[in-house]
Formats: structure tokens, sequence, C-alpha cells
């Protein structure tokens, strides 16, 4: 290593090479030494010269000769590997580091990924992150590129929010939510439903551990309107109806159930959307002596596939009626399996 950084800045082609596999071996043996943040810094020296000049790319009389992919690749897989080591023992540098090098991958500003986050509203950043992924400059032609790019925004979405400290006005934190709302973007742009949904659903639970529950709901909307073909959906867009009732939040339900109604026809929503309606209409009667009885015909006219949702909404229902009817002490969930 001691040679290498001597002739990196000569002969930063090999020194690249030479120091690139010397913090690999490092690595494999410890996580916090000196020697392993010299070569990864030596590296990352070596790499942004050969970015810099192409000419450079090539060594006369040696095996180190970089493809503009190639270096791309290390260059990111470089940068990640000094944000994790300083992550432990400088975190704002990490921060950093972690930010830098994604922007630096992908080809776009910083500005970009603030831009979104600043929006706040799922619907709104997931539009705008459909232009910047649109305008990255890289083509990612091989699936292997393309994977690389997602798993890279994932691991720099998630520690951006862990550094964050759960501050929701914290600028990191909103630079993590624009990270997943981009690699969700991304994900859909190079026909990646799966990836596309988890980013999708990582973005919800970070919006809720920020405390942005509305916002975390507020998701389902993207789910009912791109992803109900995921086997896990459904549930999702049950959780966030359930959980805005639960937050008295009976418009955002009523538009979540009235969205998803236009598009399926469960028992289950259908219930929830008279429920919604009776519960701000007041209507103490229905709710008082009703509501159970027609519980238990959608219990009735539900697939057994479907058991996990209903457990989910009649916990929300023995909540919301315990005041309305002695009928909530003994709820009908035993009627079903």
């Amino acid at each position: 290593m001691g040679k290498a950084l001597k002739v990196s800045e000569r002969d930063p082609a090999v020194a690249a090479v030479v120091l690139w596999s010397v913090a690999k071996e490092l690595a494999q043996h410890t996580q916090h030494c000196d020697s392993l943040l010299r070569a990864l810094e030596g590296t990352q020296k070596c790499l942004r010269a050969l970015e810099a000049d192409p000419g450079l790319r090539s060594a006369k009389g040696s095996q180190a000769a970089w493809t503009a992919r190639s270096l791309v690749k290390t260059a990111l897989e470089c940068d990640l590997a000094l944000a994790r080591l300083l992550s432990a023992s400088a975190k704002e540098r990490s921060a950093s580091e972690y930010t830098a090098a994604l922007c630096r991958y992908l080809g776009i500003e910083q500005g970009a990924l603030d831009e979104i986050g600043r929006l706040r509203d799922p619907l709104a950043m997931s539009g705008r992150a459909a232009q910047v992924a649109a305008a990255i400059p890289r083509k990612f032609a091989k699936p292997e590129d393309v994977a690389q790019a997602v798993e890279a925004m994932e691991e720099v979405a998630s520690a951006q929010l862990a550094f964050s400290a759960s501050a929701a006005d914290n600028q990191l934190a909103q630079r993590g939510l624009a990270t997943h709302f981009l690699r969700y973007s991304f994900a859909l742009e190079k026909e990646l439903p799966d990836a596309a949904f988890q980013a999708l659903l990582a973005a919800a639970s970070a919006f809720r551990w920020l405390g942005h529950d509305y916002f975390g709901n507020e998701c389902a909307m993207l789910i009912i309107a791109r992803h109900m073909d995921q086997p896990a959906a459904r549930t999702h867009v049950a959780t966030a109806i359930v959980a805005s009732l639960r937050a008295s939040d009976p418009v955002r339900a009523r538009v979540l159930l009235e969205n998803y109604n236009s598009a399926c026809t469960d028992p289950w929503s259908q219930f929830l959307a008279e429920f919604t309606a009776r519960s701000s209409n007041a209507d103490v009667a229905w709710l008082s002596s009703d509501a159970w009885r027609e519980w238990d015909n959608v219990l009735l006219r539900s697939p057994d596939e479907d058991r996990h949702i209903l457990e989910l909404v009649e916990a929300l229902l023995t909540l919301l009626l315990e005041h309305y009817s002695w009928y909530a002490s003994s709820s009908p969930a035993s009627h079903h399996g």
C-alpha cells in the first residue's frame, strides 16, 4: 500500500488497482483501522483522477486498464465502503459521503434530492422523483448495473434516515425519503415492479417512523393506483385505512376507500366505507345496534385468505365501537375460522 500511495499521482491506474485490492483484503479482517481508511481514501483519490482524465486509465506496460463502466462501478463501491467505515466515528462525514456517492454514481445534483424531499407529500414526491429518474444521464443497460443502483439507493436512504435521529425536519431525513422515492421511480422506469413496491413500502415506514403518519397512510394512494397486483397490496391498503380511522382522520380514510372501491369490491372495504360515513354523520343508532350485525355478514361473505385483513379491521371496530355497544366485548371474531 505504501508503494502504491507513492506512485498514485504519477500512475493512478496501477495505484488504484493495488489500493482497492488492499482495501478489500483489509475489510475482510477489520472495519476499524487507519490502514483501511488510508487504502479507501487513496483508492478514491486515484479513481477521481481517472474520472477527470480518461487518458490516465490505461497504464503502459501494466494490466491496469479501466473502462468507463468498471471505473464508475468501483468508485461507487469504494465510496460506500468509506461511508460505512466512517459511520461509527464520523457520522457527519459519513452522511456526506453517502449522499455524494449516490449523486456521483447517478450523475445528479444533490439539490435534486433536496428538492424532492422538500415536497413532503408522497404523490408530489413521486412525481418529481420520476422526473429526476428520467433525467439520469447513465442508461444502466445491464441488469447487474440496475441492481447495483437499486441496492445503492436503498443503503443510502437507510443511512440518511438513521443519521437523522428520527427528526422529521432534519435535512438528512428529507434526503432519505427523497432517495426512497427516487429508488421507487427508478425501479418503475426499469420495469421492476417488485423493487418499486418495496421502495414505496420503505418510504411509508420512514414517514411513520418520522412521525408523519398522515403521509405514511397517503402512500397507499400510490399502491392503489399502480401496485394492486402485488400480493401484499391489499393488506397495506387496509392498514392505511385502519390507521387513518384510528387517528381520527375519516377524510383520509374516505378518500382511500373511494379510490380502492373504484377498482375492488372487497366486503371489508365496502363495510368500512359505510362505517366511515355513519361515523361522520354521528349515526349513533347504527353504531350501537347495527354495526356488528353487518360486520357478521362481512365475515360470512369473505374468503379465508382475507382473514388477516378481517382481523385488522375487527380490532379497529372493537376499539371504536366499545363506547356504543356491550356487544363489542364479545366481538364475532370467533365466527370467522
